[in-house]
């Protein structure tokens, strides 16, 4: 090669046209790598920006209930009629709710005339979550200081307040339907009426004497093994018309909790605070004489009228049976740890007679 290195050292004026010309050929390069990263970035950046952003859902997909927002919120110009409820992220009442709220919504779905007419829907009101969606919710007396969750519907733009008595399925598709001039029909349950049979209530009281274990099997066997919702890990025992604590024939206090399968405030205090009861301190120090059951009023037409002797009218309840004593009724408007602890206290402390002076 004729310009080597030592011809490039010892003739430095001579090589100064080849040296421009190679860093002319190194600043080229540079350039053209650089163009390509950017058109490259820029492309990829033109893609992500077309996809569409995934908010968070307060209901499953197949619930058949919509999230909405600020941007996608029915006006006067709106195809179907709108049942929507606004909520906060952590309104208890909102979460208990849910179960209502979608229920009615796969109803509504079932029905033909209703499906064309109606639809369900979601709206986030929790300020530090969607600040786009405060005014919306002001429009529709969902405000901080007002009790959540507010249910709306929305006819040609205009808001019509929820005005029907409890908040359940049939109450919602029936408010619906009156909006949507849709004549309501609903078959409820078979109302056989059916004598009350305390003594199959009680034919069983004495195996409440067993331990947990010998408790959880009578219970099996009694009330059979797809009884309550609670799993035995849970150390709560599903409790039936067949196998309840009766005064005077248990000898352990217990804790028992009535609710529905279907209730949301029962779903919400069975994973928030009941099946994790036994493992907290609270509980455990009283373990060897308390026990923790659960009955499920709506299973079948005994339950409920074991139920309805207690004068259940809402759900979840919680009731204590002490030994040799009536029950104990927890009345406490707000469930937390607290009012708990001082519930399994009261109804596990064995009570002191007074020692006579004489």
């Amino acid at each position: 090669m004729k310009y080597t290195l030592k011809y490039l050292v010892c003739n430095p004026i001579k090589s100064l046209p080849i040296m421009v010309h190679h860093q002319i050929l190194i600043i080229i390069g540079i350039v053209i790598i650089t163009i390509f990263n950017s058109s490259n970035n820029f492309v990829q950046g033109k893609k992500k920006s077309k996809q569409k952003k995934t908010l968070p859902t307060y209901y499953n997909v197949k619930s058949g209930v919509k999230e909405l927002r600020a941007t996608h919120f029915p006006g006067k110009g709106a195809k179907y009629i709108w049942l929507i409820q606004f909520y906060k992220q952590n309104c208890r009442k909102c979460y208990a709710m849910k179960s209502a709220f979608s229920r009615a919504a796969q109803q509504v779905k079932k029905h033909g005339e209703a499906k064309n007419k109606i639809r369900f829907g979601s709206f986030d009101c929790t300020g530090s979550h969607n600040s786009g969606n405060k005014k919306i919710c002001a429009d529709h007396g969902a405000i901080d200081g007002l009790a959540f969750p507010q249910i709306v519907i929305i006819k040609n733009g205009k808001p019509y307040t929820y005005e029907m008595d409890g908040i359940t399925a049939q109450n919602l598709i029936r408010f619906a339907y009156k909006h949507a001039n849709i004549p309501y029909k609903f078959k409820g349950p078979s109302s056989s009426t059916t004598k009350n049979t305390p003594s199959s209530s009680s034919s069983s009281s004495s195996d409440m004497n067993d331990k947990k274990s010998s408790s959880t099997t009578s219970s099996r066997k009694k009330c059979g093994k797809k009884e309550g919702v609670y799993h035995d890990s849970t150390n709560v025992i599903n409790l039936c018309h067949k196998f309840f604590p009766k005064k005077g024939k248990h000898k352990y206090n217990w804790i028992v909790n009535f609710y529905s399968e279907h209730d949301g405030n029962s779903k919400w205090f069975k994973e928030n605070f009941y099946k994790r009861l036994y493992a907290e301190d609270t509980f455990l120090k009283y373990k060897s004489s308390t026990k923790l059951g659960a009955i499920n009023c709506v299973s079948n037409k005994h339950n409920r009228n074991l139920c309805k002797r207690y004068n259940i009218n809402k759900f979840p309840t919680l009731m204590g049976f002490k030994i040799n004593s009536n029950p104990i009724i927890f009345n406490e408007k707000n469930i937390n740890w607290n009012t708990l602890s001082q519930f399994v206290a009261s109804v596990s402390k064995v009570d002191k007679k007074p020692k006579s002076k004489l």
